[in-house]
């Protein structure tokens, strides 16, 4: 977009994006988008190309003041990230989505009885992993177990344990810290 204002249509006047920059903004989100290992939704895309012209509104002022030649790298330095912040929270979202045939039935759980299931430790292939969790202390584990082996939210855990929801989630936080932390131990001392 060269040494001219992003935002001003070539014009000067108010803030709107010319067919040029937006076909630009384009460019970086389809770019961005199929630098991923898996494919996204038009309706994801145009999500991030929003996101991409708000970052651009946003930062208009900032851009106004840098030296023209670095007013481009600027701006695609913050909409990469602003679509890449989009894009993670779309992976990580449909990360928690799972297939009804992927589910293995000692894992349904009946709707409000969240007692059964097997042990976190058993659904664990790694050694290493098993190991770390048998490290963790047994406040550790039952913060962590209801919510990896059967999907139990941090509000129906604090409701089991009688805390908060946002205690227990600090829990869960904390107790996966100290988890990565054994794990980081394991490494350093050369067991995998």
């Amino acid at each position: 977009m060269g040494g001219r204002r992003m935002g001003d249509g070539g014009r000067g006047g108010g803030w709107e994006l010319s067919d040029a920059e937006k076909s630009w903004l384009r460019g970086i989100v389809l770019g961005i988008c199929r630098g991923y290992p898996v494919s996204f939704s038009g309706d994801i895309v145009d999500d991030c190309l929003l996101e991409a012209t708000l970052c651009a509104w946003l930062i208009r002022e900032r851009v106004a003041r840098l030296p023209a030649p670095e007013r481009e790298a600027y701006t695609v330095v913050c909409v990469r990230r602003a679509v890449k912040r989009v894009l993670r929270r779309e992976i990580d979202a449909a990360s928690h989505c799972v297939s009804l045939e992927d589910i293995d039935e000692r894992a349904v759980v009946i709707e409000g009885d969240h007692s059964a299931g097997p042990a976190l430790e058993d659904q664990v292939d790694s050694p290493s992993l098993v190991d770390a969790l048998r490290a963790l202390s047994t406040r550790d584990r039952e913060i962590l177990e209801p919510h990896y082996t059967r999907g139990v939210t941090d509000v129906e855990i604090a409701a089991e344990l009688q805390i908060t929801a946002a205690a227990a989630k600090m829990r869960r936080t904390r107790a996966m810290k100290r988890l990565r932390g054994v794990l980081r131990e394991q490494r350093a001392m050369g067991r995998r």
